[in-house]
């Protein structure tokens, strides 16, 4: 079970929010966590689990699942189609 959890914050104040702008609903800002993670890292004290941290882990997760998959990494949506076909 996961849940979805924003890198930046979707509250300008929330969980390694800017106090600027919010975080947007796009994959780049998206990470999946368990719920008990998703849980710890957005209640732990500020800078504890940086935003750079959090991509760094996705990114190596990703590449982890890449490499016992085999699975192309597509760039764009006709590269997806062209990976289908």
């Amino acid at each position: 079970i996961g849940e979805m959890a924003h890198v930046i914050a979707q509250s300008k104040d929330g969980p390694r929010g800017d106090g600027k702008k919010s975080g947007e609903d796009i994959y780049e800002n998206l990470i999946l966590l368990c719920p008990t993670c998703h849980t710890k890292i957005d209640k732990a004290p500020a800078n504890t689990y940086p935003s750079e941290l959090l991509l760094k882990w996705k990114t190596e997760h990703e590449a982890k699942v890449r490499s016992l998959s085999n699975i192309p990494r597509c760039e764009n949506l006709q590269q997806l189609a062209k990976a289908i076909s």
